[in-house]
């Protein structure tokens, strides 16, 4: 089971992300993004509740995030373990998403 909660903050969109992110949740976090009425100028992804990702899961959020870029619009990502930050070096995310520590610093 994957779950999305959107909070707004400023400028900012956050997507709490929580369970396992696979094909599903990719899907969902792509319904949210192509859902909004206006993109917002920084989108924050809190990985601090996923459990679990596969390629199929992050193949969706890669999708909502090059969306953003294409709109020069900024992605953080944050709350990912060390493992996960080590997947989204290797397969090339952090060319697309900021990587940060926590929620203040991606809202600086």
């Amino acid at each position: 089971m994957f779950d999305v909660q959107l909070r707004k903050m400023h400028d900012s969109l956050v997507l709490d992300l929580a369970g396992s992110l696979g094909r599903e949740g990719g899907e969902k976090i792509l319904r949210v993004v192509e859902g909004l009425p206006q993109l917002p100028e920084r989108l924050l992804l809190n990985f601090g509740g996923v459990e679990s990702m596969n390629t199929a899961g992050l193949g969706g959020v890669l999708w909502a995030v090059r969306k953003l870029n294409k709109a020069q619009k900024q992605v953080f990502a944050y709350g990912l373990s060390d493992h996960f930050r080590k997947v989204f070096h290797v397969m090339g995310l952090t060319q697309y998403i900021a990587v940060v520590e926590d929620e203040p610093a991606a809202l600086r």
